[in-house]
């Protein structure tokens, strides 16, 4: 999953609007659409804003906490 599509995925399920996060990230709307839309590139100066934005963490984001918490299941597994 890309970064766009996370970020897309997250926006829709916690019922947020895309035109309320860029406001609130400080992103113009049509950048931020572009972002979201795979034509323009995240990149960390964008992604922090966009993280506040949407309350949550650049590991949550980026994916890393579910794969933490995927490998630690997998290391508790009973077989």
């Amino acid at each position: 999953m890309t970064v766009a599509e996370r970020v897309k995925e997250l926006i829709r399920d916690d019922g947020l609007k895309q035109y309320a996060v860029a406001k609130k990230s400080g992103i113009p709307e049509k950048q931020f659409n572009a972002l979201l839309n795979g034509r323009k590139t995240f990149t960390a100066d964008l992604l922090v804003p966009i993280c506040k934005a949407i309350n949550r963490s650049p590991d949550e984001v980026l994916g890393f906490k579910a794969k933490r918490e995927e490998d630690n299941l997998e290391k508790n597994k009973i077989i």
